[in-house]
């Protein structure tokens, strides 16, 4: 069961389980998040060594960078958009609107829903209308 501190909480379920469920064929639902950053380093597992070989991970890496992923799930086709990026900003968003928006030109409507940047609860954009 999904909770929230948020007052509007029960409104905004009851508008995403309306839109849900009345998704028509030609329309599209995303729920948008990021992950990250996370650093790019070494990890453990099965790695293939001669005979009497040692093989370990260092404790201390020499930083590799960090990479950020930004998803989007189509929640009625179960299919997943992702791209890897620097920076969580407002300009990686639009990117995976504009993103959606070419894989999903059939649509007539593409609903999106994303995390407020302070851990909000899912907010709605105004729904795009894309042409044909």
């Amino acid at each position: 069961m999904l909770t929230s501190v948020d007052p509007d909480y029960q409104t905004k379920v009851e508008k995403i389980v309306k839109i849900l469920s009345e998704l028509k064929s030609d329309e599209a639902f995303f729920s948008i998040d990021e992950f990250g950053p996370f650093a790019v380093k070494r990890r453990g597992g099965r790695k293939r060594v001669a005979p009497g070989e040692d093989y370990a991970v260092p404790q201390r890496q020499r930083y590799k960078g960090s990479l950020i992923i930004t998803a989007a799930l189509e929640l009625s086709r179960n299919q997943v958009t992702r791209f890897y990026s620097d920076k969580k900003n407002t300009q990686e968003m639009i990117k995976m609107m504009d993103l959606l928006r070419a894989q999903y030109h059939n649509c007539s409507t593409i609903y999106l829903s994303w995390e407020q940047p302070h851990g909000g609860f899912p907010r709605f954009s105004n729904t795009c209308q894309t042409e044909k």
